[in-house]
């Protein structure tokens, strides 16, 4: 949808410059150009695509992933939460391609902080996390 010479409204932006992410594509809701509102941003396979991510399927705010949204790996693995400015916000949950699952507190999308895991044959793990290993319990 355009208004007033600019995109407005529901369309879809892919990306032909190397430099931008050839193969990138973003389909949902435009303002002046910038995502804004719902969308999906699916991450072609290309040289900027160093994290090898597949999609990001959430809320954006002027072509940056914020509010809530689900960020997926091309492995099958995915992290769902809250975004700021591209930032993962507390708390997530972050769900790995072998079945494991972990909810709590993430830095750079490895389990930090407090947080517990849950495995595929019913264990569960909590306490404190330190950059994606376990740390120990939560002391009070």
């Amino acid at each position: 949808e355009w208004r007033i010479s600019s995109q407005n409204g529901h369309g879809v932006v892919t990306f032909d410059l190397p430099h931008l992410g050839a193969g990138d594509r973003f389909a949902g809701y435009l303002v002046g150009a910038e995502y804004t509102g719902e969308g999906v941003y699916t991450f072609a396979e290309n040289l900027n695509n160093v994290g090898r991510a597949e999609k990001y399927e959430g809320q954006f705010l002027a072509s940056r992933r914020s509010g809530f949204g689900v960020y997926r790996w091309r492995s099958g693995a995915q992290v769902a939460g809250k975004w700021l400015v591209d930032a993962q916000v507390q708390p997530a949950i972050l769900t790995y391609a072998d079945g494991r699952r972990y909810e709590g507190e993430l830095v750079n999308l490895l389990p930090s902080g407090l947080g517990a895991e849950w495995f595929p044959d019913g264990r569960m793990l909590a306490g404190r996390w330190a950059l994606g290993e376990y740390a120990g319990p939560a002391t009070p």
